[in-house]
């Protein structure tokens, strides 16, 4: 049977836990922040969360949940405010498993940082919940491609309208000429229509 624990830093008193929580915290390439249910005071922030937030450990940890927001400069998706006690840690403090939430936290300079949060409780041996751990990752990158897509398939629709009328522009005047049969036309209409969807094919693989 497991010895008896109180609290989260008793938990990690444990022999061997120490060792693994450190090399979770410095070799892990994404945010991971630990807290203890009392207060969601933040007992580690990992080496690659305090980097990527340009700021020291000391300035993010030992601290309680009333000072979450302004340590890490958290604000909702939309920009808005964000409260200590619903932020995804004070929530798994409590209990709950947060999945796949975006946040947006701003690095010394100012610069806002996309991010997507996942946490969950602690759990004692016992059942009780000791504290909480949340990860979480820089969004920027898939968010610039998403963007980039975005506008390179904006450009493609915007080039397949004009093809389409220039369609349109030469069915109307070959259509009035008495010296092309309907057959001929349709040859005609179909070699461009062809070419279009070549242009289309190519040009939506490079935008996959």
């Amino acid at each position: 049977m497991g010895q008896a624990v109180s609290s989260l830093r008793e938990l990690l008193a444990q022999p061997g836990a120490q060792a693994l929580l450190d090399a979770l915290m410095v070799h892990l390439p994404t945010g991971l922040t630990l807290a203890e249910a009392d207060g969601v005071r933040i007992l580690r922030v990992s080496e690659h969360g305090a980097a990527l937030l340009g700021r020291p450990r000391d300035d993010l940890e030992n601290i309680s949940v009333q000072q979450h927001v302004e340590a890490y400069r958290v604000a909702r998706k939309d920009g808005s405010p964000a409260a200590g006690e619903d932020l995804p840690l004070s929530r798994a403090c409590r209990g709950d498993v947060v999945t796949n939430e975006e946040y947006i936290v701003y690095d010394e300079s100012g610069r806002p940082i996309p991010i997507l949060c996942n946490a969950g409780p602690i759990v004692g041996p016992g059942g009780e919940i000791l504290g909480g751990v949340i990860a979480w990752s820089d969004l920027s990158a898939q968010k610039r491609l998403i963007a980039e897509r975005n506008t390179l398939l904006d450009e493609l629709n915007h080039r397949i309208r004009n093809h389409l009328q220039l369609l349109s522009g030469f069915l109307h005047v070959e259509g009035r000429r008495t010296d092309v049969s309907a057959a001929d036309l349709a040859s005609r209409f179909n070699d461009r229509l062809q070419v279009i969807g070549k242009v289309y094919s190519l040009l939506s693989r490079a935008s996959a």
